[in-house]
């Protein structure tokens, strides 16, 4: 390609176009090669973390209950929460019905509490 041709290739539209999207491309893998370094690096981060916490605490027995009695669970606490849902497309439907609700949601168990 003689020198007046490369001049006249790199003039065109297209030429323009193939730099930006080869530049955009370049970054691109840039920019997955950092998010993978900087994973790698978090890794290793936590991975020194670790042996350092287990160096400086004698080993995982004493947070796997090797050491002493275990207690027995004597009880199971499950705190879950309960509710309804009411819709109604006339608002004085909706608000004889939520005043029915509460009532018998009230009666029915004191601990009972609505919002």
């Amino acid at each position: 390609m003689t020198p007046q041709e490369a001049h006249h290739v790199t003039l065109c539209p297209q030429w323009k176009i193939l730099l930006n999207a080869m530049t955009q491309s370049r970054q691109n893998v840039l920019q997955s090669k950092a998010i993978e370094q900087d994973r790698w690096n978090n890794r290793e981060a936590d991975r020194q973390a670790k042996e350092a916490f287990l160096e400086e605490h004698k080993g995982l027995g004493k947070f796997s209950s090797r050491y002493g009695p275990q207690l027995t669970q004597t009880e199971l606490v499950w705190a879950m929460p309960w509710g309804c849902w009411l819709e109604y497309k006339d608002d004085r439907l909706l608000l004889e019905a939520w005043h029915a609700a509460t009532e018998e949601f009230s009666e029915d168990c004191l601990s009972t509490v609505v919002h």
